[in-house]
């Protein structure tokens, strides 16, 4: 059977990059306010997925994980040119 929701947004593994940017919008602003369990029962809602090929919490965890170390490379990289720029060294 033909499913729309799977061809659009396809499975994303907890190691995987990014299929979507629009995927990982969803994925990193679900659980902010709420834990990563109700992130991920809504996030499988919005995706329409079964339980078999639900989105599992640990995965969630690991994208915003993932995000954040992200994060905090371009934020370090970021002082480091700042730095370097005014005369500093590393």
């Amino acid at each position: 059977m033909f499913s729309e929701a799977k061809a659009i947004l396809p499975e994303t593994g907890s190691r995987e990059p990014y299929k979507t940017v629009r995927f990982r919008e969803i994925v990193v602003l679900f659980p902010c306010d709420e834990s990563f369990r109700k992130g991920t029962k809504k996030l499988n809602r919005v995706l329409w997925r079964d339980e078999e090929d639900a989105v599992q919490s640990r995965t969630l965890a690991n994208m915003v994980e993932r995000e954040g170390a992200l994060l905090q490379e371009h934020i370090g990289k970021k002082a480091e040119d700042i730095l370097k720029s005014h005369g500093f060294n590393a």
